[in-house]
């Protein structure tokens, strides 16, 4: 799901699925203009909305892209104290720079009205393009894929103005599908299944000041047919001489391109509101919310429009005094496998995967211990040099065995000393017990480091003092 529709540079994924995806699963079925009013109704009259996917929680509940009204202390998590961009005032900023707090706008999350806030979850793949006379990769032809992760759940809404569709849409939304970029490779695999949603009961809304939290993107049009980033109340569906406080609104913009599948063409870029913005505004007579359910603005087919109005996600008793954030990543579904039925030489693959899970589990291990002991000796050492550590690292990189390895670095015969007893270095290695401290560590009988994995602990040992000597 590419957030740009260009085919080089940085391509991050998009952090959602946008209902266009879903929109053109059904066009590509359903799309007939010889069927020219279900056409409109379809896919260009605003009748059936396709919204877009969100992740979804570990306790199955939809989520909404964090407002961008929120700002948070620089460097902290959301339970650090969250400041909402409409209540601030010059006074409050100014206590604010006096006690040395720092705030950041909070990006990236999804959060839930039961307090999740998830983090998503994106892959990250090399690949080349193959020259079939050389057998090999392309010369300049590597490239990468931002991809979200496969198994994470996701959760979208489909608003019917006429429920006689509704047989017709589930039979082509449900089952297995394919959507995005590369969907010809190995991503784009989907399931869609059908889980019932209540609509939400409708509220009036006072005459005064209401915020409106972007949903889903906004576009808007002017009198003139272009595309417009200050909408104005009547085309927000506002009543007449409302008036947007732009002062306390928090809007991000950006480009949209979009590609028309069904023509293989492109169509016209828009300039959108991008979801999460806040718009403040002071309406001047009661409304109701069950007008706006249907969205607002333009391409309300494609998810866009959606809006809520002084949800609780802006209301500051809720977000700093009855809320808890847990953050969570975006839950993954355990992956099924079908049943394979035990062959022959099974036990041999077993071996193998089990030799290769105790060599993975034996190489973590020698890590922390090395870890252990730098923690512990770093400053013990800091009178040898890289270059010594660099010839410890030789003998034991090359050594057959472990028996070895103590007389080339521990023998004190004088027919042929170890390295720690002999030369100009053996004043460095003997002072402040540096080389007895060592022996005890690789070869006393209270040594924590496997006989099999001294070898391999003096080679890692040896390299990350030689290191962190010259950090």
């Amino acid at each position: 799901m590419s957030s740009r529709a260009a085919t080089e540079g940085f391509q991050a994924s998009l952090d959602y699925i946008p209902g266009s995806k879903f929109l053109g699963l059904v066009a590509r079925e359903l799309y007939d203009m010889q069927n020219s009013q279900q056409t409109l109704d379809f896919f260009h009259n605003g009748c059936v909305r396709f919204g877009d996917a969100h992740p979804i929680t570990s306790t199955a509940e939809r989520t909404f892209r964090v407002p961008l009204s929120w700002n948070g202390l620089k460097g902290k998590g959301l339970n650090e104290g969250i400041y909402l961009q409409q209540e601030f005032s010059d006074v409050m900023k100014d206590k604010l720079v006096e006690k040395g707090i720092q705030l950041k706008q909070i990006r990236g999350r999804y959060v839930s009205p039961g307090g999740i806030a998830i983090k998503g979850r994106q892959n990250f793949s090399i690949k080349s393009a193959y020259d079939r006379t050389t057998l090999s990769s392309k010369d300049g032809q590597m490239y990468g894929y931002f991809a979200l992760q496969r198994g994470t759940l996701w959760g979208f809404d489909v608003d019917l103005d006429n429920p006689a569709y509704e047989a017709l849409l589930k039979g082509v939304l449900v089952g297995k599908h394919r959507i995005g970029r590369s969907k010809a490779a190995e991503y784009g695999l989907v399931e869609i299944k059908e889980v019932l949603s209540q609509i939400p009961a409708s509220e009036t809304i006072p005459a005064g000041e209401i915020f409106l939290y972007a949903l889903s993107n906004w576009c808007f049009y002017d009198d003139h047919l272009r595309c417009t980033l200050q909408p104005k109340p009547k085309q927000l569906g506002l009543p007449p001489d409302s008036r947007i406080n732009w002062a306390k609104s928090q809007l991000r913009t950006r480009t949209y391109r979009t590609w028309n599948q069904k023509r293989s063409n492109r169509d016209a870029d828009r300039q959108i509101i991008e979801k999460g913005s806040v718009l403040a505004v002071e309406i001047s007579q009661a409304i109701n919310t069950e007008d706006f359910q249907t969205g607002i603005g333009a391409h309300r087919s494609e998810g866009f429009g959606q809006v809520l109005i002084n949800p609780e996600l802006l209301s500051p008793a809720k977000i700093n005094e009855h809320t808890r954030f847990t953050e969570e990543f975006h839950q993954v579904r355990e992956r099924h496998f079908n049943e394979v039925k035990t062959g022959a030489k099974d036990h041999l693959v077993i071996k193998f995967l089990q030799d290769k899970a105790d060599s993975i589990q034996e190489q973590a291990d020698v890590n922390q211990l090395v870890n252990d002991f730098i923690a512990k000796y770093h400053s013990k050492y800091k009178g040898i040099t890289a270059s010594q550590w660099g010839q410890v690292r030789n003998i034991a990189k090359n050594v057959a065995n472990r028996k070895i390895l103590q007389q080339l670095l521990f023998s004190k015969s004088e027919n042929q000393k170890g390295y720690f007893y002999q030369g100009q270095s053996e004043d460095s290695w003997r002072k402040d017990a540096r080389r007895a401290t060592l022996q005890l560590h690789l070869f006393g009988h209270d040594s924590i480091v496997p006989k099999e994995s001294t070898i391999d602990f003096l080679v890692k040992m040896s390299t990350e003092m030689a290191k962190s000597l010259k950090q």
